[in-house]
């Protein structure tokens, strides 16, 4: 085939082609726009027949001219054809729901709403595509469903959740709660060394729940404020100066110097001294006194007590021993186990009965029995001794003194029982 009849094939199909295209808009039962159509149809014969004259002009031959004028009459009879439908379009009448979304394809439509849809948007909001939805701002009061968010959730306001479970939390702002911070127990996690820690300054500070037995342990010390105190069951057991009341029972191995001590019940210092609460009796060196007061040596104890059938205190030593009673370190009297008394130092007596004597206010000593002066007995009786050990200088007062008598007896020489004379004749 020649080239100019490849030409003529080639004009033939795009005249066919225009001539398609405004039979098909005849038939349409189309709403668009009346100008957009007759713009379009009009603009794209006058581009197609400029682009003949230009490609074609110089080939053009008589059998080419008459096709051209065939098909542009036919094509103008359509295009007038199309122009009059255009012109008697009206504007059409939609009643509700009687569009189908389906019949939509493309296009802008403004002020759209639905029953749950209004859009009052003047600029593209919300863009939907297979990868998803993007949107700038969503302004919502509910999200129904579980929401994961992959990548990192700002916020400006606040965030209110019945429970937030997570694995690590930054804060550097105050934490604000209403309910208690609460570390569970279950099947695959433990409550051991749960708790609060404060870390990047030196080692670990702990605040934590150990186990075994059950307790809260802390790394550092825990101050409270002043005047405050710590409490058990709501009791106060230690104040910045003062134990509690309710504390009675303590094992202190050292406290500094103790002012207005009480103690109730028993008492052991340094297993030395020991109160017997039962007795009411205090033991040194001693936890059974013989006295209501009892100081025990290694052999001897030494009581004072009270006496209660006869009426008197008892004071000296409970074993076999003698005692020495002292002044300035020196001793001033004795006592033997036996009972015997001894005054080592020149005495002042007043109202002494000795030996069961009857006492009298105006005696100043009352013996009964033989009483020694610088190695010298003086003895009562009723004459001379008959018996016994006397020495020279020995007096033995007369019991019974009568009229033209004697006051007593001397011994003039040592013996068994010795020399005696009388002295003091009685007128």
């Amino acid at each position: 085939m020649s080239n100019h009849a490849k030409q003529i094939v080639k004009l033939q199909d795009g005249l066919n082609a225009l001539s398609f295209l405004i039979q098909e808009s005849l038939e349409k039962d189309t709403s668009q726009d009346k100008a957009e159509i007759t713009a379009f149809v009009s603009n794209t014969l006058r581009k197609y027949a400029d682009k003949l004259v230009k490609d074609s002009a110089s080939q053009l031959s008589v059998d080419l001219t008459n096709l051209i004028d065939t098909k542009m009459t036919s094509i103008s009879n359509d295009y007038t054809l199309l122009s009059n439908k255009i012109n008697s379009f009206e504007k059409p009448t939609f009643y509700d729901r009687e569009i189908s979304g389906n019949k939509i394809h493309g296009g802008l439509i403004t002020d759209f709403s639905s029953r749950g849809i209004k859009d009052s948007a003047t600029k593209n909001i919300l863009t939907i595509s297979d990868v998803g939805i993007k949107v700038d701002v969503i302004d919502t009061s509910c999200i129904s469903n579980n929401l994961t968010i992959e990548g990192n959730l700002e916020t400006t306001g606040e965030i209110k959740a019945g429970k937030i479970t997570v694995d690590e939390i930054t804060a550097d702002i105050r934490i604000s709660r209403t309910s208690p911070l609460v570390f569970e127990n279950t099947e695959t996690d433990s409550i051991a060394n749960k708790g609060i820690l404060w870390t990047g300054s030196g080692h670990t500070k702990q605040f934590v729940f150990l186990p075994g037995p059950d307790r809260i342990f802390s790394s550092e010390s825990i101050d409270v404020n002043k005047g405050n105190e710590y409490k058990i069951g709501n009791q106060p057991v230690l104040s910045s100066d003062t134990l509690g009341p309710s504390v009675v029972n303590s094992s202190l191995k050292k406290v500094g110097t103790l002012q207005n001590l009480k103690t109730n019940g028993s008492l052991n210092v340094n297993n030395y001294m020991f109160f017997d609460s039962d007795s009411n009796r205090l033991g040194l060196g001693t936890d059974t006194p013989n006295g209501d007061i009892s100081i025990l040596t290694m052999d001897h104890e030494f009581i004072i007590s009270d006496d209660i059938s006869n009426a008197t205190w008892k004071v000296g030593t409970f074993t076999n021993a003698s005692m020495d009673l002292i002044t300035d370190g020196q001793t001033r009297l004795s006592i033997s186990q036996s009972g015997k008394i001894n005054v080592h130092s020149p005495a002042n007596f007043a109202n002494i009965s000795v030996n069961g004597a009857t006492n009298d206010d105006l005696i100043k000593l009352n013996v009964t029995g033989i009483i020694a002066q610088d190695g010298k007995k003086f003895e009562v009786g009723s004459a001379i001794p008959a018996t016994g050990s006397y020495k020279q200088g020995d007096i033995v007062w007369n019991t019974n003194t009568q009229s033209k008598g004697y006051i007593g007896w001397v011994c003039i020489k040592s013996g068994t029982p010795g020399e005696w004379k009388t002295f003091g004749a009685i007128s």
